[in-house]
């Protein structure tokens, strides 16, 4: 299953890509009155419900992928089931609590890293308050270092 976070309302609306690449939003495809009417406005709330909050949301993306053409028809009026081309995606975890990344600029993270060698310079990982906006990011920007040099897309 790929969640995705679709770029609706102030903090994203979260929602899965199907098998078929169209993009299905929980809180349009939830049937009322049932356990799928409690699936978070986010998806990093989605995540902290744990295994209990996914497997709602797999219920949910299974149904709607075994479902007949005519529901699925429904379901695209109701815009709760769009293609991919017509649907903006955010970062997967706008705002994430914690970013992890590995730097070279210590002899002792390149030991850690079995085997790694020694950059000609050092590079360290360089995100900016940016990495952490609800927009898709990129940073190009000119450095020594090829690993630096390379952008990141976050969409």
């Amino acid at each position: 299953m790929k969640l995705v976070t679709i770029d609706e309302g102030p903090h994203g609306t979260p929602g899965a890509m199907l098998k078929t690449g169209e993009i299905l939003r929980f809180g349009r495809a939830a049937d009322a009155g049932t356990l799928e009417a409690w699936i978070p406005e986010t998806l990093r709330a989605l995540l902290e419900a744990g295994k209990a909050g996914l497997a709602v949301v797999r219920e949910l993306v299974d149904r709607v992928e075994t479902t007949s053409d005519a529901h699925r028809s429904k379901l695209r009026d109701a815009g709760a089931l769009t293609a991919r081309v017509n649907t903006r995606l955010l970062t997967p975890i706008p705002e994430p609590r914690l970013i992890v990344c590995a730097g070279l600029n210590y002899r002792s993270h390149l030991k850690e890293m079995s085997g790694t060698p020694v950059p000609r310079r050092p590079t360290v990982p360089m995100p900016g308050s940016a990495c952490q906006s609800m927009r898709p990011t990129w940073w190009i920007g000119k450095a020594r270092s090829p690993a630096l040099s390379a952008g990141v897309a976050t969409t």
